[in-house]
């Protein structure tokens, strides 16, 4: 049901998800930036074990350790206890030496390193101490960017920490997809609509072209968080959303759980931890009406379907104007991936008997097994009737009421 092209493309991010989450060996840096980029439940990493590293430099005196809170602190979720040290840690760092003779710190090429430190400092947001860093950044950026030794990807890095830290400069010269990541992360300025279109378009190219197995891991995040947003449709048409539109509002669930009810005390003085348990099929269900209602005013959710022999087959989720049924599944700890398909294959044919409907499957992975992700999909597109597969795992922090 989809163009070779498209198929490509949801290849190439399949792909990239799965590298991510095979990924060994990153330091906590990385994995912080990856975090950020990503979102916990593609990392399978949240923020409160990445800083961890907290407890043992307690005053944020390693560059590290404050690139790290910076990443938090722009994904929204800086512990309270590390609010205060933000801006004394900044002070800290902007005082170091960069140079050691005529030779660079460590620190000085740490692309990802000051790509976090810059972010702390936005979220300070302290006039003495931006200006204070921009400063302290400006001693010794334009020597290392001349450097002949840096990579591609840190030199694209160290040139956005460079712009962000003047207000101003060339971004011309940034690989199109670090561009496209860091202007949608609101670091960098978005440039003219046919500028974009350029830039979306070399982001495409590459995932189609390029060896991405030869790709650093925090190029294959940048790529793919790039990739979502080169392919993503920029605005819905309320009027008359698609079937592909639908299946986008699907594949972005997980940022809607961001926000997700999940609290470890009281947030008011008159009320009681809550904690929205996802524990089964009807939970799920529930959360994607929520979502599908305001935009597919005629939902319907149990829409039994016409007999087929004895059967009397039921859609959990129907949307008539687009002839259209999500099928919702919660896959276990304990289900085995590939009994999936079968199931699905099984209501499909039913589904399908007295007439042509489009299915899009709806798996909500409560195992947590994203390599698995590709192949399942994979499995799914090949079965009729089916327009697209949603795969997605919950957060790390969302646990079933059983945990």
């Amino acid at each position: 049901m989809n163009d070779p092209s498209t198929i490509l493309l949801n290849d190439a991010k399949h792909f990239l998800v799965s590298e991510v989450n095979q990924r060994t060996g990153l330091t906590c840096l990385d994995e912080s930036m990856l975090t950020w980029l990503l979102g916990d439940n593609v990392t399978g990493k949240n923020f409160r074990e990445l800083l961890a590293i907290s407890k043992f430099d307690k005053r944020l005196e390693q560059y590290q350790s404050l690139a790290c809170v910076g990443f938090a602190a722009s994904a929204g979720e800086l512990p309270d206890n590390l609010e205060s040290l933000v801006a004394t840690s900044l002070d800290y760092h902007a005082g170091r030496k960069p140079f050691s003779g005529n030779t660079p710190m460590r620190f000085c090429s740490d692309s990802v390193g000051l790509l976090g430190i810059v972010l702390a400092c936005k979220h300070a947001n302290n006039e003495r101490i931006t200006q204070r860093v921009n400063e302290w950044l400006g001693e010794f950026l334009p020597t290392v960017l001349r450097s002949t030794s840096l990579g591609q990807l840190d030199h694209d890095l160290l040139n956005a920490v460079f712009f962000i830290a003047r207000g101003h400069g060339d971004t011309s010269s940034i690989s199109p997809h670090i561009q496209l990541a860091l202007q949608h992360k609101g670091l960098l300025p978005v440039v003219e609509a046919n500028q974009q279109s350029i830039l979306k378009t070399a982001v495409l190219v590459k995932a189609k072209s390029d060896n991405l197995h030869n790709l650093a891991e925090i190029e294959k995040a940048l790529l793919l968080y790039a990739l979502d947003v080169a392919s993503s449709t920029s605005t819905i048409q309320f009027s008359q959303p698609s079937l592909a539109e639908l299946v986008l509002l699907l594949s972005r669930v997980p940022s809607s759980l961001k926000r997700w009810t999940w609290e470890e005390k009281p947030l008011t003085s008159r009320s009681v931890t809550r904690k929205w348990h996802i524990d089964h099929e009807y939970h799920v269900q529930n959360l994607l009406y929520a979502i599908l209602a305001p935009i597919f005013p005629d939902i319907r959710e149990e829409e039994y379907l016409p007999s087929v022999g004895q059967k009397k087959p039921r859609a959990d989720l129907f949307v008539p104007t687009l002839q259209v049924i999500i099928e919702v599944k919660y896959a276990r700890e304990s289900m085995k991936i590939q009994q999936l398909i079968g199931d699905i294959s099984q209501d499909c044919g039913l589904y399908r008997a007295q007439r042509e409907l489009m299915i899009v499957p709806f798996i909500w992975d409560a195992g947590r097994r994203i390599d698995e992700h590709s192949l399942l999909r994979r499995g799914l597109m090949e079965l009729p009737g089916i327009f697209d597969a949603v795969i997605v795992s919950p957060p790390g922090w969302l646990q079933n009421s059983s945990s």
